[in-house]
């Protein structure tokens, strides 16, 4: 396996490009190519850089927090509700 965990396409605005350089340091953006590369691992404050192999579920782990981090959930949309003079509701 490499040491990089590429990601495409990720298209990220400043707020969230400025993340993933604080959490996971040495990730590149690739703006072009719409891509990320990120050290695997990187962002992990007890990282034994003598023993560089991990666990597949250690690894599953690490990408979810990642992919969680920089592209997070995006809030569900509510439709307003209209209410007529009556006093019922109806679906705008």
């Amino acid at each position: 396996m490499g040491g990089n965990l590429r990601i495409a396409p990720a298209e990220l605005p400043d707020s969230l490009q400025v993340r993933l350089q604080r959490l996971y340091p040495g990730a590149r953006l690739f703006a072009q190519a719409k891509a990320i590369s990120v050290p695997l691992f990187a962002g992990l404050a007890n990282r034994d850089q003598a023993n560089p192999e991990h666990s597949d579920p250690e690894l599953i782990e690490w990408v979810t927090g990642l992919l969680a981090a920089i592209f997070p959930p995006k809030a569900p949309v509510v439709e307003p509700v209209e209410t007529t003079s009556a006093g019922s509701s109806v679906e705008a």
